[in-house]
């Protein structure tokens, strides 16, 4: 098993992160750090490893081949620059850096490969099962319609999000988006319109993105999608339940005993960390995410 650091057991650890960790074979933790000592202690009795007092102490171990960096408090961006400096491999969380801020961070402070973001929804169980589904049963996507969250300060990183898993869905770069406020009963949505490098039939796959106001989120959820593809529709309820329709055949699914999002991307980190070729996610793709949606939103400066 490869040994690697934890950097923070905060408020995702025992719903998320420590399940996925026990649940999968490649990865050992070796040593522990957390903002909160308490915290930190726990987690390492728990794992039967070292706590140390500082993010410096626990990269300063040799025999770790990547860290996990999930909480990082009050350090921020530092902690991966830091990881990057001494040629550690990271796996980060939203919670612990903030995107926007890790993406403009400069290039030449963080290796793109030597990161891998957290982009959750690409590696849900629902987003799995679709990408079966259009390799095999449904065909290629003709077309992506998103009802996504708003949040209640800034849009941009929820649109990146979004933006982000359309690219991944697809497999293919954007090569055209618009937007603009679309009049509902309730309330105005941002209404965001792709297009895809991809085409099919001589017109390039397209998709559309709504981010509903942060209270209509709260009462219907935070993300679906229905999904055209050339021999039906596929709809994703959330991110343990799919439902799809051909001509010949309609089923709904719970996928509640497949991977979660973060046993896949640790196994993914894994492999990535013995020098496989991985489709895993990296720092360009969350700055391609963000500039998309900053041009969406019309905010240049984030």
């Amino acid at each position: 098993m490869l040994p690697v650091g934890l950097i923070g057991a905060g408020e995702e650890w025992e719903s998320t992160w420590r399940p996925a960790i026990l649940a999968q074979s490649r990865l050992k933790v070796a040593a522990v750090y957390d903002p909160i000592a308490v915290r930190g202690e726990s987690a390492a009795r728990d794992f039967e490893v070292p706590h140390v007092s500082s993010v410096r102490e626990l990269l300063a171990r040799k025999n770790l081949r990547g860290v996990l960096v999930l909480e990082t408090g009050w350090l921020g961006t530092w902690a991966a620059r830091e990881a990057n400096r001494r040629h550690k491999p990271i796996l980060v969380t939203q919670r612990a850096v903030s995107f926007p801020e890790l993406a403009a961070v400069g290039e030449g402070e963080i290796e793109d490969l030597g990161l891998q973001p957290d982009l959750r929804k690409r590696y849900t169980p629902s987003t799995i099962r679709l990408r079966e589904l259009t390799a095999t049963t449904l065909g290629s996507i003709d077309f992506i319609s998103i009802q996504g969250a708003a949040s209640n300060g800034s849009d941009v990183w929820a649109l990146a999000e979004l933006i982000d898993w359309c690219r991944f869905v697809v497999q293919s770069s954007v090569v055209k988006l618009t937007a603009e406020w679309q009049e509902t009963d309730s309330a105005p949505v941002r209404l965001v319109r792709l297009l895809f490098r991809r085409e099919k039939a001589g017109k390039p796959i397209a998709a559309e993105i709504r981010l509903r106001p942060p209270e209509e989120s709260r009462a219907n959820g935070g993300f679906t999608a229905e999904v055209a593809c050339a021999t039906g529709t596929i709809w994703v309820r959330d991110n343990r339940r799919i439902g799809w329709r051909t001509n010949e055949d309609s089923r709904d699914e719970e996928l509640s005993d497949d991977r979660s999002s973060a046993h896949v991307q640790l196994d993914l980190f894994a492999r990535r960390l013995v020098g496989a070729p991985v489709p895993a996610a990296t720092l360009d793709d969350v700055r391609v995410a963000l500039r998309l949606a900053n041009e969406a939103t019309g905010d240049a400066d984030l």
